[in-house]
């Protein structure tokens, strides 16, 4: 077609319909990885278990009062040593029951031992795993984290460095 003796093309060649299918596909991909990835339950577990670690060893020495951690598969009770008994912690905001995510479980790497003790004629007596002391120790520990046969092992030094490994540590 032809206007006053220019000619006009009425559509788009192949060549612009290609050029504007790769933009539109650049930029969908630039969406796609931006987008976060969901975290898998030992990536939760991992990141809950290394700040309540590191949150009991701190409270410890800022708050002068020993503090604990009694661990069981798939929860972890924060505790306090107070008049003569450990109790669980009586801050207004602070949880003392944390759960894992589903499928993840938590012990003590070589411990067989059940974790809630009894007494006798008393209810059942919470006595922690894992100790953290005013002047900064702590109970020594080798924590295994699992979630579906993927594995990390927590090691906790008696000055209180949690390291994190994947593979089983050496000692």
């Amino acid at each position: 077609m032809t206007h006053g003796g220019l000619r006009s093309d009425a559509g788009l060649s192949l060549i612009e319909i290609m050029v504007a299918m790769f933009i539109v596909g650049l930029a969908s991909g630039f969406v796609v990885l931006s987008l976060p990835r969901t975290p898998t339950p030992l990536a939760e577990a991992r990141l809950v278990l290394d700040g309540l670690l590191n949150d009991q060893r701190n409270a410890a020495v800022l708050g002068g009062e020993p503090r604990g951690l009694a661990i069981d598969d798939h929860e972890i009770r924060a505790l306090v040593y107070r008049r003569g008994e450990w109790q669980r912690p009586r801050a207004f905001a602070q949880e003392s029951v944390f759960q894992l995510p589903s499928q993840t479980e938590l012990e003590i790497a070589g411990e067989e031992d059940p974790v809630f003790q009894t007494r006798i004629d008393q209810d059942a007596a919470i006595e922690p795993d894992i100790w953290f002391d005013p002047s900064g120790f702590v109970t020594e520990a080798l924590l295994e984290l699992d979630w579906n046969g993927d594995r990390l092992w927590f090691a906790i030094s008696e000055m209180g460095e949690v390291s994190i490994h994947e593979t089983e540590p050496r000692n």
